[in-house]
């Protein structure tokens, strides 16, 4: 169970974690720099992550990703697992 209690984000204006969706150029990457700040000091960032993962979080930053990000984890890891799968069946 996560203590969201325990995030660095807890009590931080949510704008800083998800109007950067809707930002362009200089704000965009000040406000993505002032999430991932805070995410990089935070105890539970690992659990953060694996929640958003798990839950298909579409927006925002969890865990210290955007939801781009996140997206290209998905498939990178899908792929290893793929890949792992083929390798396995080819050895037996």
């Amino acid at each position: 169970m996560i203590n969201w209690d325990d995030a660095a984000c807890n009590g931080q204006e949510t704008s800083v974690f998800f109007d950067h969706e809707d930002s362009r150029g200089q704000k965009r990457v000040v406000l993505l720099n002032a999430a991932r700040s805070i995410c990089s000091t935070c105890t539970i960032r690992s659990a953060c992550l694996d929640f958003a993962l798990q839950s298909g979080q579409q927006f925002g930053v969890w865990g210290g990703l955007t939801a781009a990000e996140r997206s290209e984890l998905i498939v990178v890891t899908n792929r290893r697992q793929s890949l792992s799968a083929v390798r396995h069946r080819a050895a037996s």
